[in-house]
Formats: C-alpha cells, sequence, structure tokens
C-alpha cells in the first residue's frame, strides 16, 4: 500500500493445496519450543514501565521449493531452496486499545513491515528459543514505543469515525497435522522443460521465452498466549509457459500458460504443452500486428478468467474489513451494508476452505487463517445486498467477529485479504449467447463494435482519500467484436479504468461458463495465494484509455538461425559470444545512426554455496548455479561515447546482468546474446544523444578521453569447480556457532560460510580475450554484546582463501571465535573513553585498514562521470586523492605499490591475486606512492587528465569496471622493533601532556561498514550514522603511561579524519601484517577479494571521542538457554 494505492499484481499460477488428515499427531519440537518460549514470554515480560502485554503470537513458516526453468531449449535455473521463517505479534495495551491503533498523524506507519527473520532450520529447542527471545524483546520493545505514540495521538486528535476495539476476542484452537511434503525429482522435469521450451526456437519473432516448473511444499506453525496452536502444511505446484514479442511501435507484448494438478502423476502432458506454446506464439503473432484501439466507452464482455480477475482487482479489495476502518481509506461500501451494490442476479461470497472447483484444486484454499482462526465461507453479497465484510481479528462496526480472512506473507503484518472469491449468478445464457446480446447491445447504443476481453494480467486500485476512487485493469488478449457481422479482431494498447460503483451497475447478464482464475495477489500484507470462480460478464458500458508502451523498435537484427549449429567442439558459450559479437560489429546499425565502435561481453559462470548458522543451528542452506551476462557497447569514439555520464538515471556503477541459460547451449546462448546486445545498442545511442546535449550547454575545464585504447590480450585458463560439501559447511558452521553457547554476555551471534566459483567468459571487439577462473572460499563470525548502559559492541572474525584448502583448520578457526566471544564479553563490561588528541598506535589489522579506508579507496575509480543530478556523484565511491597526483600524501620515508600479481607474501596467500582485470587488460605493479609522493592512481580503461592509460586495475563488482586495489604493499625506510615503537608512543603521549595514550588493533573492514550485519548499531548500517573517513574501532585499549597498564575500552569514534591525516604518521613498525577482506563498491555487493600489506604505524595526532547515537536498553528477558 502506497499513497492509498492498492497495487494488486496477481500472477497465474497453477497450484495444488494437500492438507494432511485430521487426526492430531505428535506435538513437533519446534512447536514445544514455540510454546515453551512463548509461556516463558507472557509469564515475565511486564514491570511497571512498562504498558501490559496482553496477547502474544508466534508463527512459524516453513518452506521447501523446487524450482526448474529452461529457455530455447536449455535449462536456466535448477534450484532447490528450504527456509523457516519467524514472525511475531505482540500487543500491548488491551483488546480495546493496543498498539496496532491507527496513527493519524505523520509518520504513523499502519502497515510496519518487521522482515525476513530466519530461524534455525532443524529441531533445535536451544537454537529455536534463541531467536524466538531475540525477536520477542524486538518487538515488545517497539510494540511499547508505539503504543504511547497511539495514546498520545488519542488525546489531541478528533474521535475516530469508527470507535470499534483493536483486537477481537476469538475462541482457540488446536490442530497438529503432519504434513507431507512432495518428493520431486527435477531430472525427469529437466528433460520436459527443455524440450518444450524449445519449440519457442523455432519462431523468430519471440524475444523472449521460457518454460517452468516448481514445487513448494509449506507447513505453518502458530502459537499464541490464547491457547491456539496449530500445525498444518499445504502443496503448491505450478507449470507456466511464457513467451514476449514487441510490436512495431515497441509495444511489449506477453502471453502465458499455468497449469496445476492434485500430484506430480497429474501434471499436464508433454503434448498440450507443446500444444499451448504453439497457441501462445500464434497470439503473440496476431497481437504484434493487432491495430491500437484508441480511448473507447461501449459495451464489452470480461470471459470468465478476466471477469474473476476482475472481480478481484476492483470489488473484492474494498470489501475487506480493514479498509472499512482506516481512517485513510475511501471506505467505498463502508455504509452500504444492507444496500444493493450489485445487479440483483449477481452473489459474492469468499469460501477459503474451499480446497476445490470443478476438480480443480483452488489457490486460495486455506483451513486457518494467519491469526489462527478457521477460514469460513462469507456471503459477501447476497442477490445484489452487501451482507458483509472480509474480517481478521480487527473489529469494525457491526463486524466484532473475524471471519478466518486475516492473511499475510512472512515477514508482514496480518490485514484482512481474501482467498476464495466467488461469484454467482442467476441470469446466465451459454457465451454464444452472451456475445450475440454485445452485438445487440452494440446496435442499440449505436456503436460499431465492442470489446472482449479474454485474458488479464491485474491491475491497481486507488482507495485512498486524497485521491479518486478509480481503478486501472490491465489486459493481455483483447478481442474486437463488429456489429456489422465482421469477423472479430485481435486488438491492443488499452487499459480498462473507471470507478466501481459505477462500473458494477453496468453488469447486464452473465455465461453460464464459470472458471477458476488461481493466482498470487500482492497487497500492503504481502503476497498471498488467491484464487477467483466467475462467469463471463457482459456489461453496457465500459470505459478503455490508451496503455503506456514502450518506445525501442523491435530488434534491429534477424534473431540467429536456430537451426545453423547442432554440435561444434569448441566451447559453446564462448563460441556464440564470438560469433554474435562478430555479426554485431558488421551488421548492428539503425538507419541514419552511428554503430558501435566497442562491444564486450562479460559472462559470469557462477556456482556458489552460502552456509549460516546461529547458537548451534543452520538457517540458511543454499546452492547457486547462474551465469550472468554484462553487455558494454558503445557508440561515438574511443574520444567521447555514451559512457562516464549519469542522467537522472543512475546506474553509472551497478549494470543489472541479463540471466543465461546455464547449458552449453550453443543456440539459445546465442538468442539470449543477440537480444541482448540489441537492447544496449538502442540503450546506448539514447544515452550519447542526452550526453550530447548535456556538454553541448556547459563548459568544462577537463574532459579527458571516455575510453583508453590497450592492446588486444588473451589468455584462456582452465576452468575452477566448486567442491566444498554442503553436509561438512552444515556440521562446521553449526559446531562453530554453538561455541556462544559458553558466553552468556553475547546477545546475538552468526556464523556464515560461503564458496564462490566464478569463471569469468570475457571477449571485445578489439581482440582481446579471457577465461579466467575466480575462486573465493569465506568464513565470517560476528557477534553483538551489550553494555549496562545499553551500549552494543561487536566483534568480528574473517578467513579468506582462494581453496577450501586455504582457509584455517577448524580448531583454528574454534579458537578465535572462543577469543572474540572472551574479548567481547570483557568490553561489554570496559570503561568508556573520553575525550582524546592525541598519538595513536594503529597496530596488525587496524593499520591495514588505515591504509585501506584513507588511501586505498580513494585512488581508485579517480574520475567522476557527468552528472545532471550532482547529488549523484556523492554515490560514487573512490577519487578523492586524484587531484593530489604529484604531491605528498605520506611522509616521505613510505613507499607504496599494488601489484595483482603477487600470489602471496613471504609465505601468506594474498587474495588480491589476479592475471587479467575485468576490463580485459594484463594487471601491471603499479608504484602508488614513491617518497610520501602520490605517483600513481588504480586504472581501469576510463582515463583522466593525468593519467590516460590502463594500468589492469579494472574491476568489477556488479557491472562496469572501475579502478580499484588488488595487492597494496606498505613499505618504510623508517621501521623500529616493536618494543622501540611502544617506547616512541609512549614518550609523545607524554608531550602532549597525556596519562594516557589509545593503541588501535582492529577496524571495521569494508564489508562490515558498508552493510548491516544483524542489526548491529556498532557497524554502520541502516538507520545508523554516516560513515566518516574511518569507522569506528572496534577493538582500542587505553595504556596507562605510568604503570604501563593495557586495558581494553569500548564505545569510541574518530572525529576530524581528514586525508592529509596520512602526512603524520611518524614511524613505523618493522614486522609486517598481512591482512586479506573483501572491498565493496555498493552496500550489498558480494566484494572483491582484496590484500593489504602493512607495518604498524604511529600516528602523531588524532581525535577520538564517545561513540554518539542513541542506546537500546538490554533485553527485558534473560536468554532462555542462560535463564
Amino acid at each position: 500500500m502506497k499513497r492509498g494505492v492498492l497495487f494488486c499484481f496477481v500472477l497465474v499460477a497453477l497450484t495444488i493445496q494437500v492438507l494432511a488428515s485430521d487426526a492430531l499427531a505428535g506435538e513437533s519440537v519446534l512447536l514445544k519450543a514455540m510454546s515453551e518460549e512463548l509461556d516463558r514470554s507472557m509469564k515475565n515480560l511486564k514491570g511497571k514501565e512498562y504498558a501490559r502485554l496482553y496477547y502474544l503470537q508466534y508463527q512459524v513458516t516453513d518452506m521447501t521449493t523446487y524450482s526448474v526453468s529452461a529457455s530455447y531449449g536449455a535449462i536456466q535455473a535448477d534450484d532447490n531452496d528450504r527456509s523457516r521463517f519467524l514472525d511475531v505479534a505482540v500487543r500491548v495495551g488491551d483488546y480495546s486499545m493496543d498498539n496496532t491503533h491507527e496513527l493519524r498523524g505523520g509518520g504513523g506507519f499502519r502497515f510496519y513491515m518487521p522482515g525476513e527473520i530466519r530461524i534455525p532450520l532443524s529441531d533445535d529447542p536451544d537454537a529455536i528459543k534463541n531467536s524466538l527471545w531475540l525477536a520477542t524483546d524486538r518487538a515488545f520493545k517497539e510494540a511499547q514505543e508505539r503504543y504511547i505514540r497511539v495514546k498520545s495521538e488519542k488525546a489531541v486528535k478528533v474521535a475516530e469515525e469508527d470507535p470499534s476495539p483493536d483486537f477481537s476476542k476469538e475462541k482457540s484452537h488446536v490442530y497438529v497435522s503432519d504434513h507431507p511434503h512432495v518428493s520431486f525429482d527435477s531430472a525427469p522435469w529437466r528433460a520436459i522443460l527443455k524440450r518444450v521450451s524449445a519449440r519457442f526456437k523455432d519462431y523468430p519473432h519471440i524475444l523472449t521465452s521460457r518454460a517452468s516448473m516448481s514445487v513448494k511444499s509449506e507447513t505453518k506453525y502458530i502459537v499464541d498466549s490464547e491457547g491456539t496452536k496449530l500445525q498444518f502444511g499445504r502443496n503448491f505446484i505450478r507449470v507456466s509457459l511464457f513467451g514476449e514479442t514487441k510490436a512495431d511501435d515497441g509495444m511489449r507484448l506477453y502471453r502465458t500458460r499455468s497449469y496445476h494438478a492434485a500430484n506430480l502423476e497429474e501434471v499436464v502432458s508433454t503434448e498440450l504443452l507443446i500444444a499451448a506454446v504453439d497457441s501462445i506464439v500464434e497470439e503473440l503473432d496476431k497481437l504484434r500486428k493487432a491495430p491500437l484501439v484508441e480511448p473507447y466507452i461501449g459495451p464489452a464482455i470480461l470471459m470468465s478468467k478476466a471477469s474473476g480477475v476482475f472481480f478481484h482487482e476492483i470489488f473484492g479489495h474494498r470489501i475487506e474489513g480493514h479498509r472499512q476502518k482506516s481512517e485513510m481509506s475511501g471506505q467505498t461500501f463502508t455504509k452500504k451494508v444492507g444496500k444493493k451494490v450489485l445487479p440483483d442476479f449477481i452473489s459474492v461470497y469468499d469460501d477459503p476452505s474451499l480446497k476445490e472447483f470443478k476438480g480443480i484444486p483452488l489457490r486460495g484454499y486455506y483451513p486457518y487463517d494467519d491469526e489462527g482462526v478457521p477460514s469460513q465461507k462469507v456471503v459477501v453479497v447476497e442477490n445484489g445486498v452487501l451482507k458483509n465484510f472480509l474480517m481478521s481479528r480487527s473489529p469494525i462496526k457491526g463486524f466484532p467477529k473475524s471471519n478466518g480472512h486475516g492473511r499475510k506473507q512472512h515477514g508482514r503484518k496480518v490485514v484482512s485479504r481474501q482467498g476464495n472469491l466467488i461469484i454467482k449468478s442467476s441470469k446466465k445464457v451459454s457465451f454464444p449467447e452472451l456475445r450475440a446480446r454485445l452485438v445487440e447491445e452494440c446496435k442499440r447504443q449505436g456503436r460499431p463494435y465492442g470489446l472482449i476481453f479474454e485474458d488479464i494480467s491485474g491491475g491497481f486500485t486507488s482507495m485512498g482519500r486524497w485521491g479518486p476512487q478509480a481503478f486501472k485493469v490491465l489486459p493481455l488478449l483483447v478481442y474486437r467484436v463488429y456489429a456489422d457481422g465482421r469477423p472479430d479482431e485481435v486488438v491492443r494498447g488499452v487499459d480498462i479504468v473507471g470507478t466501481p460503483l459505477t462500473c458494477f451497475a453496468k453488469i447486464i447478464e452473465t455465461a453460464d461458463d464459470d472458471n477458476i482464475f488461481n493466482g498470487t495477489c500482492g497487497a500492503e500484507s504481502g503476497w498471498v495465494p488467491v484464487s477467483a470462480i466467475s462467469p463471463s460478464i457482459l456489461v453496457s458500458e465500459i470505459e478503455v484509455e490508451k496503455k503506456v508502451k514502450e518506445q525501442d523498435k523491435p530488434p534491429i537484427l534477424a534473431a540467429p538461425d536456430s537451426k545453423a549449429v547442432s554440435r561444434i567442439s569448441e566451447d559453446p558459450l564462448m563460441k556464440a559470444m564470438n560469433d554474435e559479437l562478430k555479426r554485431s560489429k558488421k551488421k548492428l546499425k539503425m538507419k541514419k545512426l552511428e554503430r558501435p565502435y566497442y562491444i564486450e561481453y562479460t559472462v559470469k559462470d557462477v556456482a556458489s554455496m552460502e552456509i549460516e548458522g546461529s547458537f548451534g543451528a543452520v538457517t540458511l542452506s543454499d546452492e547457486d548455479r547462474y551465469r550472468d551476462l554484462y553487455v558494454d557497447l558503445r557508440v561515438g569514439g574511443y574520444e567521447f561515447d555514451n559512457t562516464n555520464y549519469a542522467s537522472g538515471r543512475y546506474s553509472f556503477s551497478f549494470t543489472r546482468p541479463k540471466r543465461l541459460v546455464t547449458d552449453d547451449d550453443y543456440n539459445a546462448l546465442r538468442r539470449q546474446l543477440w537480444f541482448a546486445t540489441d537492447n544496449a545498442y538502442k540503450s546506448a545511442l539514447e544515452t550519447i544523444s542526452q550526453k550530447r546535449a548535456y556538454v553541448k550547454t556547459k563548459t568544462f575545464e577537463e574532459m579527458p578521453d571516455d575510453m583508453s585504447r590497450v592492446k588486444a590480450y588473451s589468455s584462456v585458463e582452465p576452468r575452477a569447480e566448486l567442491t566444498a560439501s554442503k553436509k561438512v559447511w552444515d556440521e562446521r558452521v553449526a559446531r562453530i556457532s554453538s561455541l556462544f553457547k559458553k558466553h552468556p554476555a553475547i546477545r546475538q551471534s552468526k556464523v556464515r560460510f560461503f564458496a564462490v566459483v566464478s569463471n569469468q567468459y570475457f571477449l571485445n571487439s578489439e581482440g582481446s580475450k579471457h577465461l579466467r577462473p575466480g575462486v573465493l572460499y569465506g568464513l565470517e563470525v560476528t557477534a553483538t554484546a551489550q553494555a549496562n548502559d545499553g551500549m552494543e559492541v561487536s566483534d568480528f572474525i574473517s578467513f579468506y582463501s582462494s581453496s577450501e584448502k586455504g582457509l584455517a583448520p577448524l580448531s583454528e578457526i574454534e579458537k578465535e571465535t572462543e577469543d572474540m566471544a572472551a574479548s567481547l564479553t570483557k568490553k561489554a563490561k570496559a570503561s568508556t573513553i573520553e575525550d582524546y588528541l592525541g598519538p595513536v598506535l594503529f597496530t596488525g589489522q587496524a593499520s591495514a585498514e588505515f591504509f585501506e579506508q584513507l588511501l586505498g579507496e580513494n585512488i581508485g575509480n579517480p574520475r567522476a562521470p557527468l552528472a545532471e543530478n550532482k547529488m549523484l556523484l556523492g554515490m560514487i565511491p573512490g577519487g578523492k586523492l586524484a587531484g593530489k597526483f604529484g604531491r605528498k600524501v605520506l611522509p616521505e620515508f613510505i613507499d607504496i605499490t599494488d601489484d595483482p600479481q603477487l600470489k602471496a607474501w613471504k609465505g601468506k596467500e594474498l587474495m588480491g591475486y589476479y592475471t587479467v582485470d575485468d576490463d580485459g587488460v594484463a594487471a601491471e605493479r603499479v608504484q602508488v606512492v614513491d617518497d610520501g609522493k602520490l605517483t600513481g592512481l588504480l586504472m581501469s580503461r576510463r582515463p583522466t587528465k593525468k593519467v590516460q592509460k590502463s594500468n589492469g586495475h579494472g574491476r568489477a563488482e556488479q557491472g562496469n569496471a572501475v579502478g580499484r586495489m588488488g595487492n597494496m604493499i606498505v613499505k618504510s625506510e623508517k621501521t623500529m622493533s616493536a618494543n622501540d615503537l611502544m617506547v616512541e608512543f609512549k614518550n609523545m603521549c607524554k608531550d602532549f601532556d597525556l596519562e594516557y595514550g589509545l593503541i588501535v588493533e582492529k577496524m571495521p573492514e569494508p564489508k562490515f561498514t558498508k552493510e548491516s550485519e544483524m542489526g548491529m548499531s556498532y557497524f554502520f548500517g541502516q538507520g545508523q550514522k554516516p560513515p566518516g573517513l574511518l569507522p569506528d574501532p572496534v577493538t582500542v585499549y587505553r595504556v596507562d603511561l605510568k604503570t604501563g597498564k593495557k586495558e581494553l575500552i569500548r564505545g569510541c569514534e574518530f572525529s576530524g579524519v581528514i586525508l592529509r591525516m596520512m602526512k603524520d604518521i611518524v614511524g613505523t613498525g618493522d614486522e609486517e601484517y598481512v591482512h586479506s577482506f573483501l572491498s565493496v563498491l555498493t552496500p550489498f555487493g558480494p566484494g572483491i577479494p582484496t590484500s593489504v600489506v602493512s607495518p604498524s604505524i604511529l600516528v602523531e595526532e588524532m581525535e577520538l571521542k564517545k561513540a554518539s547515537g542513541e542506546t537500546p536498553k538490554p533485553p527485558v528477558l534473560a536468554n532462555p538457554y542462560f535463564d
């Protein structure tokens, strides 16, 4: 819900639902753990300072999903995912008024979205209760805060139109049923989908297509403080087809088919699917040649499925109960109970307890809603008269009870929603007769034609009081029926618009062809499965307006011949890239416009594994395989082209990839490369015209070339394969995360293992080519504790390697985890810092991060693009030191190089090693700082005025390559032993008349400063203060100058850090520390492997002060494991 507009996108789906028998089964470990923690919370979550907790509900959604898809005869995805999500509903106050009460003032959000909370996949009661405890504490505090606002607003606002209570009292229910999950073998379906999707290859006008199969088994567990205890499940199975084309005027056109069955054996036959592909193609061919319809008001038929979507969108959402109560809603039907709202031959009811209709499963079926209330049949309209609303447990005037329609997606809040909306008519004829009535109605009105809407994709409806109470519905397939008897004609380019009360009054008659629409509806409580059953309806008047359409022309070149190559001896992916690039370079050109001068294909062929665990149990275990294509196509010339320019649509450092098939199918890959290249060419032409217009009206001091020339480079290395065992790492992650069970002070912890093998295929029109394997294994451990004053303190350890064997041994990881937990426990009890101005000693990892974040991050990506919106320039990382080229930036005794060609440093692996960069340029050693002067920048192929050539440092995280670090090596000519450095440090502190000095031993790595890990406020995340040049240090010690005592302190932040502070380094140690980490460009990017080798450093003067910001209260209850 956004500003009163409900966007309800209905995804056509084939679905099956299976409910286990009604016999009570044994209570599961999960349900028992939920019940026990709920009882503990209800008993103990209280205090004089808190409003009364009167209701608590836990819901866990356990899902196993299999999905397989194919395109043009090749597999595109084959995934298997298991997940468990927790939702916590907390109500404080009482049934009449609680924290969920609508806020009518500024800044009040009725539909708060808490987000996804993953919990253990295994039935580990300790780990489950730990997750429940953390989520409950957060929800309880948020409820208390909101309840204060509710009471305050109640006192200053006018009385509400509907004074109904906030929550209804309902009977409790106990129902525990074992749910049989579907056993799915993807191998047979891979073969079927490849065969079916291959049919699309025979039709050149099809631009994108796919055939897919998904099987989802879902079990819900619900317990609440009123005694409800539920465990039930359902299965969803869907086979779907999709095809897309484009009309000559640029309009995007697509058609779909979806099928469902009661079990895998009853899924539609392969022959029927192939016939459906032919039908889709035929419809698309007619649509792309079809005439556009001008705005029109006149008679029309909405065929049964389209009618079902129409009623769902226009009527169904307006009779959802919460909309009758909200002061923001238009309340179309609120005061029309007992009054006629539809023709007297129309009745409407919603029955989510109905499993099937005419032998076909209904997607909107469920036995209990998300508030634990049994689903019920609700007669909404009887013979045209409004009788009821669809109710959750949020009462409204005249309707004090739920009727089982409180629904949501996991991670959202419950509101009333539709289930199975069923439209019944007592005035019906056969469809041919209905069509004849349409013709008669056209003649009666003097209209030359009427319209038949066969298919509708969805729509949106405006229900806020500040806007028109109108709707828009989006047809997919429309026929024009002529009154003079000419053949029906497919037309396109219209949307249905109107207001509901006027529209419903125009229904004349219906057919007897009731049919089912199965789909998924998206609204303010998320995506929920729905069904609608309706006959075709004839309306005397409907209004259509022109549809928004794309402006790009159809593809310039014809689709590659799908039968040109059947078997090839070389790598199919590289050959497809080479052949399509050659064709595009030679033939891709729009009339009177320039052809590309440069084309580049980068394909990342990725196999990955990711496992997360907490408190001894795995919460995420996922494997993935995909291929992403990035196309860099340029028009103009090396001196001036379509790049290095940011319009209002900023996409300079992030390019959305095109997903390719993972099979080595030459024809399928070629087809996808063709369409992606065509889109890139048109986008380039549009961008360069905008850039030329912008440049024409501005003057510039510096206008370097847009792309440097380089020699062609070719390198083909052997592919790498992912060899890690998911079972082994599931066990290791669980084992490492269980170590925190020994440390009661640790409030929250997470262990993450990942393995990514990315074989990069690169080809450009200059002759460069490479196949470069990239392998990254990582293990990260993060934890948070909380001091008595509420301050959160956090720490992390990380291990990265280019091989599984290169990671630290398990015993070492466990020891470091134990040490970190013990240190964090001490830090939570440590004293805070006073304002400090004086010398600071950076040792080990902290010194490496000092150079990385002050120097390394600011000598790459040295050129900002031209930008119409100057605010966009602040989003572009790096480049801050480019203006200091040739000038002193460090003391004369420091030299720095960056050398990606180094594999190791004194026996320790360097993660920034690579042979060729992401621009296809050979990696080079760069002298970055020489005798303290900045003598080199890390360059991609984007020249600056002072550095015109690439030096092999173009590295891409997501999309375009920019200059980034590889392996930065810091060398000093002024070194001293650790003892001598400490003596020098203490002497300098005495010169500042200080009683103590500060030693920084650990700094956050870029990955942990640019993404919010576990909601840690210690590290920069959403809602926290923006980062400075140096983030807040992680581990800081205070050294007493008299006694030499070294004391751990907490809560420090740097103040007034500027880049010139690097000149204040007065000494370095003689020991070198190798620090490997993931450098990140975007907040949630995957990261670029990087290493820094650095000695400890002594900085003459820096300012630190106590960390600012809010501090949350400690948890109200103790961790159940330690309670």
